[in-house]
Order: structure tokens, then sequence, then C-alpha cells
């Protein structure tokens, strides 16, 4: 793995040779990166597989006059569990003005046969416009999206938001940012409901599992009645309000409460499978999938030479609308709803080098500390975690 890690490093080093003189005089955009990681529980699990994490990346853009693509993929290797690496990428177009943006972009991920169950596509058209009104700075945005799940088909969705975001700025160097998102999703897959309540998709046992050995299922309808055919869906609403404040020319804090309400419908879920790479997945932990709220507080601090001092902590709790919970290894009880409380601190340093011609490439390292505490009355998902990283971007 480390060798293979090493090989991967070398070819990326020797493709930026090849590119960057060409990108001088062609204006491509082009950037490398890389970050190793050490997580004691990347997974998210009650019970903890240590791993090194080795992910590379290479971001390539090109603006035409009216309009600009880009690609980007990152490499995602596990020393300790080589079955769990992914290869994840995102072709994009777009098109702005000052004051709009329009484009479109799909992103895959792409895992190995053990764990294609989280092969995914994604599929998303957008839209956004801004500007200033009674002295506050606006941005819309709206957006359609296509989720597919090659292995989980009952998840496959349409997804409609939309959102609005206000920024004013005040003589004392305070910025007040208020927003509102509206989010609705509809189930590709119908599900015929021959009476009374039903599982909209699979029993318990079906596929593989990595959480108590039951298996993984979808939610619990709501108990429609009778032999017709529907598509569940929802929609849900989220409010935030967030207070940055600069204390010094080089300092500042913000802080930010964070508000999600489901309006209408119900879930489908899975149980019975991990959560990729510590990160949240529309498979596990669907941000639609539950209620509640969230503080969030970050401090920033400029240093001399270029560099930038970051620190932060999250404070989160979720209530479930359909999911139930693991009372112990292997039982699972439908009629109790799981609720988790979140919370996570972190702190990051940023050093960006940069050269004395305007023509060489730029370079940031930073290094990342976190650590997680997610406390769950579903069995499995009671968890933490501790992250250390460090990396290097390459901007050509």
């Amino acid at each position: 793995m480390k060798r293979a890690g090493i090989l991967i490093g070398l070819f990326w080093m020797g493709l930026a040779g090849l590119i960057w003189p060409a990108t001088a005089q062609a204006q491509w955009n082009v950037s490398l990166a890389t970050q190793q990681s050490y997580n004691d529980n990347p997974f998210a699990y009650r019970t903890s597989t240590q791993s090194w994490i080795s992910t590379y990346s290479l971001g390539i853009q090109r603006t035409f006059p009216r309009l600009a693509i880009s690609y980007y993929g990152d490499l995602s290797r596990f020393s300790a569990i080589p079955d769990r690496n992914y290869y994840w990428h995102q072709l994009a177009l777009w098109r702005e003005s000052q004051t709009w943006r329009w484009g479109a972009y799909v992103n895959q991920q792409i895992n190995r046969t053990a764990y294609n169950l989280y092969d995914y596509l994604t599929a998303t058209l957008y839209a956004r416009k801004q500007g200033m009104a009674h002295g506050l700075y606006w941005t819309a945005n709206a957006a359609l999206i296509r989720n597919h799940y090659a292995q989980l088909s009952d998840l496959d969705n349409w997804q409609w938001t939309v959102s609005l975001n206000l920024n004013r700025s005040l003589p004392s160097r305070t910025t007040i940012i208020a927003g509102a998102r509206y989010r609705y999703k509809q189930y590709v897959q119908s599900t015929t409901l021959p009476g009374g309540r039903v599982m909209p998709g699979w029993e318990h046992g079906h596929g593989d599992s990595n959480r108590g050995g039951m298996g993984w299922f979808t939610g619990m309808d709501d108990g429609h009645m009778g032999g017709n055919s529907y598509a569940p869906s929802l929609s849900q609403a989220v409010f935030w309000l967030r207070l940055a404040q600069s204390l010094t020319p080089t300092t500042g804090a913000a802080l930010q409460y964070t508000q999600q309400i489901n309006l209408t419908g119900t879930d489908r879920f899975i149980t019975g499978i991990e959560l990729l790479d510590a990160q949240e997945s529309q498979l596990f932990d669907d941000p639609m999938g539950y209620e509640g709220y969230a503080f969030t507080a970050q401090l920033t601090q400029l240093l001399p030479g270029r560099m930038m001092f970051r620190a932060g902590a999250t404070w989160k709790y979720k209530s479930y609308i359909s999911q139930g919970i693991y009372t112990d290894l292997e039982t699972f009880d439908e009629n109790t709803l799981r609720e988790d409380t979140y919370r996570s601190i972190w702190i990051y340093l940023q050093k960006t080098i940069a050269f004395s011609s305007a023509a060489l490439p730029k370079l940031n390292a930073y290094v990342q500390l976190q650590w997680t505490d997610n406390t769950s009355n579903s069995y499995w998902y009671d968890y933490r975690s501790q992250l250390f990283s460090i990396g290097l971007e390459l901007d050509l």
C-alpha cells in the first residue's frame, strides 16, 4: 500500500512537470494535492478499525469566453482495509456573469467489488443569482438533483432545492448572515401497498451486513391502505443564522445556529452498512432523514509568514423521522426512533508558500486535528473518532 502510494505520488509529480509548461501557455488551471491521514475510527463504528488513509487529488479547469469546464478526481486508499479503497470524480461545466451563474455537474464514486454497495452517481443542474438591495447582499439558489445508487435502486431519487442567503455588514465590523433552504425529495421506485403498514423495500437479512449482522432494509412507510402504488416523498426546511465579528485586523470569530424541520412525508433509510470515510452519506445518514439543530463556533487567526490558524467546534442534535434503533448487538427495535447528539472539535493550521516569480506554482501545506463524539440511543451508532491529517496542495 505505501509502495503504491509512493508510485502514485511520483506519477502525479511527473505529470505536473509535463503539464505545467503547457498550462502557462494555454492558461489552464491545474491543481495537484495529497492528504495523509490517520483515523482511529474512519467508518464511524462502535468497534473501531484504525487506518492510515492516503488521498491523491487532481483538478483541471479550462475557462472559455462563454463557458468553463472542470474535472476533479480523488483516489482514497486505506492501508488497513484495502478493500475500502475508492475513487471519486466530478465533471462540471458552468457559465457566469457578475450576478448570474448556472451550470451542471456529475459526481461518481467507484468502489472495489467487495464494497460496491457504496457506488453512486449524482447529476445536478443549478442556477444562482446574487445582488444588493437596501444594504443587503443576497444570493438565491435553485438546483435539480438526480441520485442513483447502482446496488440500491430503491433509494434512487430526485431532489429539488431552493435557498436564499442574506448578508449584512455593519460599521462595527460585524457581519450578519441569515438564510433558508427548502428541499423536496421524490423516490423513483414505487411501492405497492396491499393494505396496512408495509416496509417499502427489503426485509431483514437482505444483502451483506457490517453492523450487528442484521442486514439492511428501508424505513417504514406511513401506513397507506389499499392496493395503490406510489413513490414516497418528503420535504424539509432548513434555517440558519450566522454572526461573524472582526476582533482585530488579523482575528475573526463566528457563531452559527442551524435548524432543520421535516415538513411532510417519510424517509427510506438503510441500516446495517458502514459510513464511508467518516463523512455523512445518504446511504447511511441522509440529511433529510432527521430533524434537529446545531451550534457551531469558529475562530480564525492570521499569522506572520503567510500562515493561518483556525479552530472550531460543533454540537448537533438529530432526531430521526423513520429510523429505528439497535438495542444491542443484533436486536432492532422499529418502534423507537433514533436520536443522536454529535460533538466535534477541530484545529487547522495552513502555510502558503509563494515563490518569487508569479509564473511559478503556489504551494499550500496544512495540518489538521479533529475529535468527534457521537452519542446515540442506537447501539451501533454510538461511536468516537480521532483524526490527524497533513496535506499539500499545488496550484499550477
